[in-house]
């Protein structure tokens, strides 16, 4: 009975979460007929012309305040509001509206700016059973789902930003793993040249000082280890 109760209070909560986030999505989001586009490439191959989301951050930040961005994985069915709040625990169970929920919200570390400015800007979400969430990043194992959506973008009140995927690997579930910004020049560069190499496979892109990433972490089945997904910044809007 105990067993019960608890697979119907998570199909429960899991539903919570889903109606509450497609609400808001369409409230606050839409995919005009005219909506501009941009080319994502795989290896200097052409796949698909991605249609721009508008994001109505006005609506948003009316809901909550803490959110500063929204992402997206044309394809991959990855597409919610993003915020920051005052810690790196509260947004673990509690929803974009506050409410509390198990599968939380996608959330800036609170160590990063919130528009994006930094080296390395890290987003948290759960490894959800039903795939919302960050659920759905540990298929990029395989290498055939990076080359059908090679590419996630962010939206901020004032850009919209393409972000290449340069690498999937599993970290250890330690601070050091995750660094916002770096020292000096030679630190990046060690950084950048270790991403590559920890990569699970080659996406063809490649990294320098210069770049931006932007890192997607959650949770493996082990308590001390994480998969990650780092994508290369560019302004496209």
């Amino acid at each position: 009975m105990a067993s019960c109760f608890w697979l119907y209070s998570m199909y429960r909560n899991y539903q919570e979460s889903s109606t509450e986030y497609q609400a808001i999505a369409q409230e606050a989001v839409r995919v005009p007929e005219s909506s501009p586009s941009t080319e994502m490439k795989v290896e200097e191959q052409k796949v698909e012309e991605i249609s721009l989301l508008t994001v109505d951050f006005t609506v948003l930040q009316a809901m909550n305040p803490d959110i500063c961005a929204w992402i997206d994985f044309p394809g991959m069915g990855i597409s919610y509001p993003v915020v920051q709040g005052s810690d790196n625990t509260y947004y673990l169970n509690h929803s974009v509206k506050k409410n509390r929920i198990f599968a939380g919200s996608i959330f800036m570390d609170v160590r990063n700016h919130p528009d994006f400015t930094d080296d390395n800007t890290i987003l948290y979400g759960h490894n959800m059973k039903d795939g919302s969430m960050f659920g759905l990043l540990s298929h990029y194992k395989q290498r055939g789902i990076w080359e059908q959506c090679p590419a996630f973008y962010i939206y901020t009140p004032d850009h919209i930003y393409r972000c290449d995927i340069a690498a999937f690997y599993e970290v250890k579930a330690d601070v050091s793993e995750y660094p916002t910004i770096f020292a000096q020049g030679d630190e990046k560069q060690f950084y950048m040249e270790n991403v590559k190499k920890r990569a699970l496979y080659d996406t063809g892109v490649e990294l320098s000082t210069e770049d931006k990433l932007v890192t997607l972490s959650t949770c493996t089945r082990s308590s001390s280890s994480r998969f990650v997904i780092q994508g290369c910044m560019e302004e496209i809007k």
